[in-house]
């Protein structure tokens, strides 16, 4: 669920795409279709984890594997296959232009799904979801401690929110249990995973196509996974049948498919718009839980989670105005 970049329009504050005048004030209707289409794709993913994890005899960390394995692939043929970005990858030597992917794979790639599969796992996927969009308000908080970037005052407001939020969908007011405690931490780690990536991509966009980026990142990512899947899980494959579905539910559907979608949505709408329009991702991602898994939260966690949702909108919101 990394985004090009998967899940959240990450951008760095005071930067973004500049749109055409008549392009903004009349945005295209398919790309609206597209970016809410890649939205409605990344809110199966929860629902999809535990599904292929309660049918097979796989482990999550097995299922995080062929997930980043799968897009890894993709990603990298595609950018072979155009001499401009292959030139760019094999131009990569330096210290300081390998460390920054690694960091973007290893913790932003691997890090960020092994800890929201958990986070699913523990907490539920309506929490885990809707933990997930505090990731923005960490990449506005990170942003101005690393690089000096000036943080508005809507954006103080959307921080204030999304604070609050958490608090109310972790349950400590209504004395949250043990189990719930374990699943808030593992979902600000997966949050802060996920930020990580709009952080780091920073430094590396400066040097390198977008799809470059991606590719290298998931390729790292999925090398990692890999490796820390045989060192706790060992050897054991799954079956043709487990594969399939991890590969093409996880790897394609949730994954593929939405990063296409979103990627052309994007360059025709620019990130205000296309941000604003994906918060319909944990809406949607809370109901299929209901319905599906049968999760249910309380009153505080739905109020929490309005709050972390909007905190995100208002944000947007403002991008959108300036």
């Amino acid at each position: 669920m990394v985004k090009p970049s998967a899940s959240l329009n990450l951008e760095i504050p005071e930067q973004g795409t500049e749109l055409d005048p008549a392009e903004a004030r009349h945005p295209h209707g398919l790309a609206v279709l597209a970016v809410l289409l890649a939205a409605t794709c990344w809110s199966l993913i929860g629902v999809a984890y535990r599904l292929i994890l309660d049918e097979f005899d796989v482990s999550p960390l097995t299922l995080i594997s062929f997930r980043t394995s799968t897009a890894a692939l993709a990603m990298m043929i595609y950018v072979m296959l155009r001499p401009t970005l292959r030139g760019q990858i094999r131009g990569v030597r330096s210290r300081g232009q390998v460390i920054p992917l690694l960091g973007a794979g290893m913790l932003s790639i691997t890090g960020f799904n092994i800890a929201l599969i958990y986070t699913f796992e523990v907490a539920g996927v309506a929490v885990g979801t809707v933990l997930l969009y505090f990731a923005p308000s960490i990449v506005a908080l990170g942003s101005w401690l690393a690089f000096k970037h000036r943080i508005t005052r809507v954006q103080c407001i959307a921080l204030g929110l999304s604070l609050c939020g958490v608090v109310g969908v972790s349950g400590v007011i209504t004395g949250g249990e043990t189990f719930q405690v374990a699943g808030i931490a593992l979902g600000i780690l997966a949050a802060t995973g996920y930020a990580s990536y709009s952080l780091v991509g920073q430094f590396l966009l400066t040097r390198y196509h977008p799809l470059v980026v991606v590719a290298m990142s998931q390729s790292v990512g999925a090398l990692t996974a890999w490796t820390v899947k045989l060192v706790v899980d060992g050897t054991s494959i799954p079956g043709f049948t487990a594969i399939a579905w991890m590969v093409g539910v996880t790897g394609i559907l949730t994954t593929l498919v939405p990063m296409v979608l979103y990627t052309w949505g994007l360059s025709k709408l620019g990130p205000p718009r296309a941000s604003l329009l994906t918060t319909i991702e944990p809406v949607l991602a809370v109901g299929l839980a209901f319905i599906v898994l049968n999760e249910t939260l309380t009153v505080y966690q739905l109020g929490g989670g309005t709050l972390v949702i909007g905190s995100v909108v208002l944000a947007a919101s403002e991008r959108v105005r300036r």
